[in-house]
């Protein structure tokens, strides 16, 4: 007879019919990640209704159960929980006078803890509690079809109507058993009653008789339940108003519970540069990965000569006293160097992530080989050799105090005609390239022809100027009388960066001298040393009054320099250079600054 009582109780005469069914998402929709089911005892497809408990009708504030989990995913549990709700928006279910609108919800919170097992299966500490407003559906309008006041889905007729909810715990990994607890207010009953009726008082925990995946524990008989009911129990006598293990009379009645979970997360890197045992020259990269859940770890690393282990022969890195550049995201690290002069054998690049507490340690370690490589035989190595197929050269007719390689030396003629090795000239010094070579490039790069020097060799100063780096295309006088500056002859290509040298001085005051370079002044002009950015006395004009301007725009040419010397660089705009002095009045300014401009080679 109390078995009778307890199925009227718990289901409200809940048809066991199967159907589909649609349902509102929930206020606060988690985010549900790819996972693996480890524990289902909601029927599939969800049907119409289930059996299911009623907290206000049965005194109860909480209802779960055990699980035993299946597979080896635990990590950021999803719980879903299959609910029944018997409200109408108007009138009742058992009354046939249940009306509601279409896809009407109402919002109410509701709690679910996470608990471990105690070794006598009584509920131990909280794991995690998750608690969501969830949109609530009311169950459908009766439909006359089913002729009791129940809803029909076209097929079959309802009490309740079944939806499932779902809770996330970001961060969580559960152990292989724990109880699962479902806890809400209603109107007499729960943490907080509400004192007021509402359709919450129509809100049932659905239940499913057998899980499909996982276990239920400690038998599936067996339930856990907090009520004041002595009644809603199997053995009312051990106790109400805990949650509890109810043991022995839940079979066919087991909470309906979903639980998804994730692979653990396993900590993980590798070394995506160098290859292993690679043999590498001139410039290479060390790159590595780290897979960690946190992401907030730093990063040690070294390349090591001849050996991997700690404080020994490191070439670079940021220990050992080692501060090398390296970019790392905590996710990816990069860090490159040029090994054209560093001794050839056997290395170790090591990447050391550092972890946060219980994390895997992680130092991973990759050899490689840096080889002794001049394939053109000039005796320059790796990045340092602009030139890498150089070869000898000779020329019918190799001027006086012109250049070239010879194949082991750079030579120049001879007053017999005969040539001799020129003094202060290596491979070193014109960075891997021959003459030929470096006319080539300096061709490409100025638009200039060359033909002397393409017959009778290269010069000293074109030797010179590519060991500099620069090769000057212009020089150019600015006049100071006159807003119109000088404009250069020579197109600046938008593909090379160039350098502005501006030398001397003028005046800029007939008869009371106020001398100017191109950014300082001398005013008044009486031992040559009170030079200032700007004029004395003409300060309303700013300190631009009398500066030379490149291209329309004023340079910071920086410090003071008392040979009246400054530099600047600028990239070519495909057009020529404009240079100008910026004053107010020109008419009796007088003389000229210089200007050399130099393209740069490399």
């Amino acid at each position: 007879m109390k078995r009778l009582l307890f199925i009227f109780l718990l289901s409200f005469l809940t048809v066991f019919i199967a159907g589909a069914i649609a349902f509102k998402t929930q206020i606060s929709k988690p985010v549900l990640a790819a996972s693996n089911i480890v524990y289902n005892n909601i029927p599939t497809p969800i049907p119409g209704n289930v059996p299911s408990l009623g907290y206000e009708a049965t005194s109860t504030s909480e209802f779960g159960g055990q699980v035993s989990l299946a597979g080896t995913e635990r990590e950021n549990p999803i719980i879903t929980v299959l609910m029944s709700s018997w409200a109408c928006q108007s009138g009742s279910w058992n009354t046939g006078t249940c009306v509601t609108t279409e896809d009407a919800t109402f919002s109410h919170p509701i709690t679910l803890k996470i608990y471990n097992v105690n070794p006598d299966n009584s509920v131990g500490t909280v794991i995690a509690s998750n608690t969501i407003t969830f949109d609530m559906p009311y169950r459908p309008s009766a439909d006359p079809s089913c002729g009791d006041g129940r809803w029909s889905d076209g097929e079959n007729c309802f009490n309740g109507k079944a939806f499932p909810i779902s809770f996330t715990f970001n961060g969580i990994t559960l152990p292989d058993n724990v109880i699962i607890g479902v806890s809400y207010n209603t109107s007499h009953y729960g943490e907080t009653p509400l004192v007021t009726g509402g359709p919450y008082d129509s809100l049932n925990v659905g239940t499913n008789p057998t899980p499909s995946v996982g276990t239920s524990l400690p038998t599936n008989n067996d339930a856990y339940l907090d009520s004041t009911w002595s009644g809603a129990y199997c053995n009312g006598a051990l106790g109400t108003g805990s949650f509890r293990l109810d043991a022995g009379c839940w079979t066919g009645y087991l909470p309906a519970f979903k639980v998804e979970a994730e692979s653990p997360f396993v900590r993980s890197a590798e070394i995506t540069s160098p290859l292993s045992g690679a043999e590498v020259f001139g410039m290479v990269s060390f790159d590595a990965t780290l897979t960690d859940k946190d992401q907030n770890d730093n990063v040690q690393w070294a390349v090591r000569k001849g050996t991997c282990a700690a404080g020994t022969g490191t070439v670079i890195g940021n220990v050992d006293g080692k501060s090398n550049e390296y970019t790392w995201d905590h996710t990816t690290f990069h860090a490159s160097a040029d090994t054209s002069s560093w001794e050839p054998g056997n290395y170790c690049f090591i990447f050391n992530p550092t972890e946060s507490t219980g994390d895997t340690p992680i130092r991973l370690t990759r050899n490689f080989v840096v080889i002794d490589t001049d394939s053109d035989n000039d005796g320059v190595l790796g990045a340092a050799d602009y030139c890498p197929n150089t070869e000898e050269e000779s020329f019918n007719k190799l001027g006086t105090n012109r250049l070239m390689w010879d194949g082991e030396q750079w030579v120049t003629s001879h007053p017999t005609k005969s040539t001799v090795p020129k003094e202060g000239f290596t491979m070193e010094y014109t960075n891997g390239c021959n003459c030929t070579e470096i006319l080539n490039e300096l061709s490409a790069i100025t638009g200039e022809s060359f033909d002397g020097h393409y017959t009778f060799g290269c010069s000293q100063s074109i030797l010179e100027d590519w060991n500099k780096g620069y090769y000057m295309t212009e020089h150019l006088t600015i006049p100071v009388d006159t807003a119109d500056g000088v404009h250069g002859t020579k197109i600046l290509n938008s593909s090379y960066d160039y350098k502005i040298k501006i030398s001397g001085t003028a005046d800029a005051q007939v008869g009371n001298p106020i001398y100017f370079d191109a950014e300082y002044s001398n005013f008044p002009s009486v031992d040559g040393t009170n030079w200032v950015d700007g004029v004395t006395t003409y300060e309303v004009y700013t300190t631009n009054l009398l500066d030379l301007k490149v291209n329309g725009n004023f340079v910071d040419w920086g410090v003071f320099n008392p040979t009246h010397v400054y530099e600047t660089e600028i990239t070519g705009t495909n057009s020529p250079i404009f240079l100008n002095i910026y004053d107010e009045y020109y008419p009796n300014n007088m003389g000229n600054l210089s200007a050399d401009i130099f393209v740069k080679l490399y």
